[in-house]
């Protein structure tokens, strides 16, 4: 027989009562939860019970202790209907109490689920009230992002539970762009990376309802930033389940129009210096829509190569913009027709520029090691290309640079196998470069074992195991798939 789960928030629940209601000590109250539930045949196997063990007792209460003062305090003011001047005084105090609470001890935030308290923050936070002190308004939401972040993965999903859909209603009523921001902060620090509250977006109809309100991403610079933010965040692959929403999040996205949208954004303030973060975070866009085929080629067809080549070409030291141009390039490359066009308009020789000339930079390398791999693919006079212009070097030089970073490393060995798989003639470029002895060393790195092995094997260099020689035979194409996902 099947046993009945509960939601985490439902055991913190159960666990706040035993304490304030029953005045049990921390263990004791959350063994007194853990055998209520057992006793009536609860699975418990996917219930986080030790939140705060280890967080002193005192603080614990309080804590508490704060947060029934603020929820009197919060009840009273929207009783109502207005925050009052001296409450505003008081309720800034106890939000700075219980900003500095979490801070020091960050499991305390298991406390607010199921309390109310979140939910009233949102609705002071939102309220049209245009006598709300600034201070208070700050401080409210520097709260909330504490409590909403994804440390605490099961916290963070019990908060969603309670305010998603709150924060959707104020969505579709809210005109002000500083409220509005403040908005999308938050469903960015919820949605990022966590299914559950991402699932609750979606079903929600929460990405329809943000691009009711896009327009203001091409006239405020900060309002088109979270909004890149968000949708950064609602795509992201949580690599923690074993099925991520963020292809079918992706697909409707694509369906809202989302491609040209942010290629209007990007044309439109590409060449003011200022707006050049918010040109970052939407070429970030991009690069997480580049996952299929199909996404890749719209892509293309909005003559992105110009674009990201302009910002290769001028901007070459500013490395968050060649961060996102080549990482962008890199899942383009993934697409045969796209690749040859990169071969013929330039692009390896740019990214190899870019690889000589942030060579520290982690970021870079991963990701000009992962364009080199994926252009190279199936594709000999690419790998020819890559040759002729010092490929070789620069993934040798990538691996000495950065040789705990099972990444880069991992990216590296695929660029080789894919050179010179159907190229065996420049196998002596990579071991002039000392390739060898850097792969041996990269074989102690866990998460590129694989292809370090598989390289050394395309380079006819002796491998160094039995237990890699009877791996099973690694397959390219769910390889290269993993790589587009790259962060």
């Amino acid at each position: 027989m099947t046993k009945h789960r509960i939601q985490q928030s439902t055991f913190d629940e159960c666990v706040r009562e035993n304490m304030t209601e029953f005045d049990m000590e921390l263990e004791e109250a959350i063994k007194d939860s853990i055998q209520q539930f057992l006793s009536q045949g609860v699975d418990l196997s996917t219930i986080v019970t030790d939140n705060l063990l280890g967080t002193n007792q005192t603080r614990i209460e309080q804590t508490l202790c704060t947060m029934n003062s603020l929820q009197f305090v919060l009840n009273e003011s929207e009783n109502d209907k207005k925050v009052s001047i001296s409450n505003r005084t008081t309720l800034s105090v106890y939000v700075q109490s219980l900003i500095d609470s979490i801070k020091g001890s960050p499991a305390l935030k298991s406390l607010f689920p199921n309390s109310n308290i979140t939910t009233l923050l949102v609705e002071l936070l939102f309220a049209d009230d245009s006598d709300t002190e600034r201070k208070l308004v700050e401080q409210v939401m520097e709260l909330l992002l504490l409590i909403c972040d994804s440390q605490y993965r099961n916290i963070q999903s019990a908060i969603g539970e309670e305010i998603i859909a709150l924060l959707l209603h104020f969505l579709t009523c809210c005109n002000r762009v500083e409220s509005l921001i403040r908005l999308l902060s938050l469903l960015t620090q919820l949605c990022s990376k966590n299914e559950s509250n991402k699932k609750l977006f979606m079903q929600s109809n929460g990405h329809t309802m943000l691009f009711d309100h896009i327009s203001h991403a091409h006239e405020n610079t900060e309002f088109s930033k979270q909004v890149a933010k968000l949708l950064r965040g609602v795509m992201a692959q949580d690599d923690d389940v074993e099925f991520s929403l963020s292809d079918a999040i992706v697909k409707q996205l694509v369906q809202l129009d989302i491609i040209p949208f942010s290629f209007k954004v990007i044309r439109d303030r590409v060449h003011c210096t200022k707006d050049r973060n918010v040109v970052i975070l939407w070429l970030a866009v991009l690069k997480q829509i580049a996952i299929s085929e199909a996404n890749c080629l719209q892509i293309y067809q909005e003559d992105v190569l110009d674009i990201v080549y302009d910002m290769l070409d001028t901007l070459a030291s500013n490395t968050l913009m060649v961060k996102q141009c080549v990482a962008l390039l890199g899942n383009l490359a993934a697409v045969d027709t796209i690749k040859r066009q990169i071969l013929k308009t330039g692009g390896i020789t740019r990214v190899l520029q870019a690889m000589q000339l942030h060579v520290m930079c982690a970021f870079v390398q991963k990701h000009s090691c992962a364009f080199l791999a994926a252009i190279a693919l199936r594709e000999p006079e690419c790998a020819s290309e890559i040759i002729k212009y010092q490929g070789a070097f620069a993934i040798a030089k990538a691996m000495q640079k950065h040789p705990k970073n099972g990444s880069i490393l991992r990216q590296a060995s695929l660029a080789i196998r894919n050179i010179v798989s159907r190229s065996p003639e420049f196998q002596k470029d990579f071991l002039d470069q000392g390739i060898e002895v850097l792969l041996r060393d990269a074989l102690a790195q866990f998460s590129c074992q694989s292809e370090a092995y598989g390289a050394l094997r395309d380079l006819n260099c002796e491998t160094p195991s039995e237990k890699y020689r009877n791996a099973s035979k690694l397959e390219f194409n769910p390889v290269q798939t993993q790589s587009r996902y790259l962060e």
